[in-house]
């Protein structure tokens, strides 16, 4: 009969397939990392499964020694999957070492030499705690006790990365008391007809 329907426009709105990514921060031997995943286009709604132990959380913390590579693969449940990876990059800790000149009578100066090592990098800070709530952010101290005592003393070393490691040594500060003399006669009192008097010695250190 040469009749004609009314045209009607559709818009069909295509969206971009899902990019997946994954995130983290570089951290010092035996900390724990961060991954986080994320996506971008498709339908939204993002699901996430991680590799390496299937979990679905968004965010992982996993502690590490070394460097370490993940990878997660993101969904819409709309377009083709998609992932991504992400190395996480383990600065390596100091290894905090000492020694320290022997100790003496009360007061004292002792010598601290730092002999601490790193793997790759350089260690830049140092601090010390002397036991006696003395303090010092030199490499190679001297240290003046003023008390007797053996004291535990400790080291903390920082990278130029920012790791950090400590060690406390107790047998590197001994100071001992300086003697004091005393002694008693006996007799106290004497005469010429018993003239020999012994002393006792009764000093203590």
């Amino acid at each position: 009969n040469g009749c004609k329907s009314a045209i009607k426009n559709i818009v069909v709105t295509v969206r971009p397939p899902i990019v997946a990514s994954a995130t983290a921060s570089p951290i010092c031997e035996e900390q724990i990392a961060t991954l986080m995943a994320g996506g971008s286009g498709g339908m939204g709604n993002y699901t996430y499964r991680w590799l390496h132990n299937n979990s679905t959380n968004q965010l992982q913390n996993i502690l590490l020694v070394s460097d370490s590579t993940f990878t997660v693969v993101g969904s819409d449940g709309c377009s083709t999957n998609d992932s991504a990876s992400v190395k996480v990059t383990v600065h390596p800790k100091p290894a905090p070492a000492f020694t320290s000149t022997p100790g003496g009578c009360v007061p004292y100066p002792i010598t601290f030499t730092e002999n601490s090592t790193i793997k790759t990098g350089s260690i830049v800070a140092w601090e010390w705690k002397f036991g006696d709530n003395g303090t010092s952010n030199v490499q190679n101290p001297v240290y003046l006790y003023n008390n007797a005592g053996s004291w535990n003393v400790t080291l903390t070393v920082t990278s130029a990365l920012g790791c950090k490691a400590s060690i406390t040594d107790s047998g590197k500060a001994v100071i001992f008391p300086n003697p004091e003399a005393a002694f008693t006669p006996d007799p106290v009192e004497t005469s010429i007809l018993t003239p020999n008097i012994k002393f006792i010695d009764q000093s203590t250190s």
